[in-house]
């Protein structure tokens, strides 16, 4: 596998999304906690680490380990088309 790998640690989170893998956060030597986002792409055909960064500003959640980390579909609810009601 190619790309920036994953640096060492143990209780990081990692969830499918697709045919990609997400890593979060962890526990890296003496217990530091992590923060960093990486994936990697199953469907590439040479599947590559990546590091994923967020805009300045962005929310990031503080480093952690021991955590879950789940994939949430959102779909706005299928509404019927408009009638009008003529009186």
């Amino acid at each position: 596998m190619a790309g920036e790998v994953l640096p060492a640690r143990i209780n990081f989170s990692m969830c499918a999304l697709g045919a990609k893998l997400l890593f979060f956060g962890g526990e890296a030597e003496r217990g530091v906690a992590l923060s960093d986002l990486h994936v990697v792409d199953l469907s590439h055909p040479t599947p590559f680490w990546q590091k994923l960064t967020l805009p300045k500003g962005a929310p990031l959640p503080a480093g952690r380990w021991g955590h879950s980390l789940r994939t949430v579909s959102v779909r706005a609810p299928a509404l019927p088309p408009h009638s009008a009601t003529r009186v």
